[in-house]
């Protein structure tokens, strides 16, 4: 309804603050070493964070994130303890229908009240103030409840079978990859194809420059973990700039053709890799959370690449990096260099093989992007229910 003008209230509708419909209770501290089993969810500012014994609701809660996720609002179908960083609504001060106040609530966009500068935070009296649409009778607002629980639960339907979706193409790029490199280390190659050891094939490899000091408009761009996309692409979309004195410009560039492997992230995203095949007269550097890897003429680097994706792929990187809280780290010199890998007979071959590969990924990425846009637009479908039923304007009533 972008761009429509807002409706007037249907006859009989009345407008109401919401401090005359609700209380905002304050959730209850309950840290994970004291929890006993059980089946009550424990509610964080954006959902269960575990479950415990006992309750502090009384059956169906609202949940709204007061520090943190300020303004999330989340519902539980049951009895529950919400903890010390929401409020909560589990009883109303006029007959409503609770789960109807929920779907207001959603619409509200509670988010956009949060006026902290440090850790985002709820004011229970700016949501006080705030109106809300209700219709003439409780029996309305059943019906409307009823109809919203139908549309709703249509697109979370549509959600699970779009996120199916995107998980089974994720899961073709390891299939593609698995096709090429099918084969163990030891085990019988084709004839003219040998194992040899990747150390032997690389002219240099460093991990790049550190620098606090970044900027989105001066210096040289800077490639960090996030401008490695999981699918093996540059992902230049967020890109930091830093000053670079001369002799770290020419420590740290970037020339085409270099590959770009995350030595530093979470484990799950550890080792990810991509190319850098990009035309430009600007210089880039790198961030010491990569690593830049050069090849001989005797490896192309866009086999090696897809090599290092498929060990990535069967989470290879996971199994065998350092870990720490919340970060892990692998170093190419100790887990990929030292290896061998299953090299064709020739310099040709490689580059054949490697075709045939960007040809699949290429068709993958095409349904991916589709697949993807699917999905952002299933996603923007409750904001549009909502607006629907809630998207109504007050009438100025003063003189």
């Amino acid at each position: 309804m972008s761009g429509d003008k807002k409706r007037k209230l249907p006859e009989g509708w009345k407008w109401e603050k919401l401090e005359n419909i609700f209380e905002l209770k304050y959730g209850s501290g309950l840290p994970k070493d004291i929890r006993k089993k059980g089946d009550f969810p424990v509610f964080g500012s954006n959902g269960i964070v575990g479950y415990n014994s006992e309750s502090i609701t009384n059956g169906s809660t609202i949940i709204i994130g007061r520090k943190g996720s300020a303004g999330e609002v989340v519902w539980s179908n049951v009895a529950c303890w919400p903890i010390d960083t929401t409020y909560y609504i589990d009883a109303l001060k006029i007959k409503s229908n609770l789960k109807y106040i929920y779907y207001s609530l959603r619409f509200l966009k509670l988010s956009e009240l949060d006026k902290s500068s440090a850790v985002p935070g709820l004011n229970r009296d700016d949501v006080y103030s705030i109106k809300i649409c209700l219709p003439s009778t409780p029996e309305d607002q059943d019906i409307i409840e009823a109809d919203l629980e139908h549309r709703m639960a249509q697109v979370e339907k549509m959600r699970g079978a779009a996120l199916r979706q995107k998980e089974g193409i994720s899961a073709m790029q390891g299939a593609i990859l698995r096709e090429v490199f099918q084969y163990k280390e030891g085990d019988e190659l084709p004839e003219g194809w040998r194992w040899d050891m990747i150390e032997n094939h690389i002219s240099n490899s460093q991990s790049g420059i550190a620098c606090g000091e970044k900027s989105r408009k001066a210096g040289y761009p800077h490639m960090r973990m996030n401008n490695i996309s999981n699918n093996m692409k540059l992902d230049l979309k967020f890109l930091w700039r830093i000053p670079a004195s001369e002799k770290e410009i020419e420590s740290y560039s970037l020339q085409k053709g270099d590959i770009l492997f995350n030595n530093t992230n979470s484990a799950d995203l550890v080792g990810k890799s991509c190319l850098f095949d990009i035309d430009s007269n600007e210089t880039f550097l790198f961030s010491n959370h990569l690593t830049r890897i050069r090849t001989r003429n005797s490896l192309d680097a866009k086999y090696l690449l897809y090599w290092i994706n498929f060990l990535w792929q069967k989470q290879y990187f996971k199994d065998n990096c350092d870990k720490w809280v919340n970060q892990a780290a692998i170093r190419v010199e100790d887990w990929i260099f030292p290896f061998d890998i299953p090299l064709p007979p020739t310099i040709a071959d490689q580059l054949a093989i490697t075709t045939k590969l960007e040809r699949k990924m290429a068709e993958l990425e095409k349904a991916r992007q589709a697949t993807e846009k699917q999905f952002e637009a299933i996603e923007a479908l409750p904001g549009a229910i909502l607006r629907e039923v809630f998207d109504f304007v007050e009438e100025n009533t003063g003189a």
